[in-house]
């Protein structure tokens, strides 16, 4: 008699079942953990793209004004800036409508905000405020060289006074936008403005 095979049908044991589950688990967070740090990256790109915007329309907007500074339209000679301190400045600049007043600050929103009017003198008036960037960092913004000098000015808790606004001959601009947060280093642009209406001799 020819004995016959009996078909194996007790299927996976409770351990392969335990073994087979484990490994779909490690390479499914392996997978999750993936597709996690590549969204984290992807978007903190992005968010470094804002950055870089935000800080250029900044500093192309203050660069532009302040190459036009002029003295105050005022009978009585008067400097430019009405203010000059390390996170706000107020000055006079020509525009095509002709002089006008203009401040930058950052706001306790942590705003650089613009403001532009056309007021004769340093006098408080109402003005229209323009957001250019947005999550700025806490470190100073605006630092200010005198005629003839490399170093910048040391700018007093009050900013600097009559005499030393008289003499500010250029303005350096450091826009840092921080809307990573965490570690990350801020998105930060610099530049220096001469101020050719202010400077009658020399250059920096």
């Amino acid at each position: 008699m020819t004995a016959l095979r009996v078909r194996d049908e007790s299927g996976f044991t409770l351990v392969e079942l335990l073994i087979t589950m484990l490994v779909l688990a490690v390479v499914l967070s392996i997978v999750s953990a993936g597709f996690l740090s590549t969204s984290r990256a992807v978007d903190t790109a992005d968010r470094g793209i804002r950055d870089l915007g935000d800080a250029r329309i900044g500093i192309d907007a203050a660069t532009r004004l302040l190459r036009n500074a002029v003295r105050q339209p005022s009978a009585t000679p008067a400097p430019s800036f009405c203010v000059a301190d390390t996170r706000e400045i107020m000055f006079f600049a020509n525009t095509n409508g002709g002089p006008r007043r203009v401040r930058y600050y950052v706001n306790s929103q942590s705003e650089l905000v613009e403001e532009v009017t056309t007021a004769p003198d340093c006098a408080p008036a109402a003005a229209s405020p323009r957001v250019l960037a947005r999550n700025m960092s806490s470190g100073a913004v605006f630092s200010f060289y005198a005629r003839g000098s490399q170093v910048p000015m040391t700018v007093p808790t009050a900013g600097l006074d009559v005499a030393e606004r008289s003499d500010i001959a250029a303005v350096g601009l450091q826009v840092a936008v921080d809307g990573i947060g965490g570690p990350a280093p801020a998105t930060e642009l610099v530049g220096r403005v001469r101020l050719p209406n202010l400077v009658q001799m020399g250059s920096l």
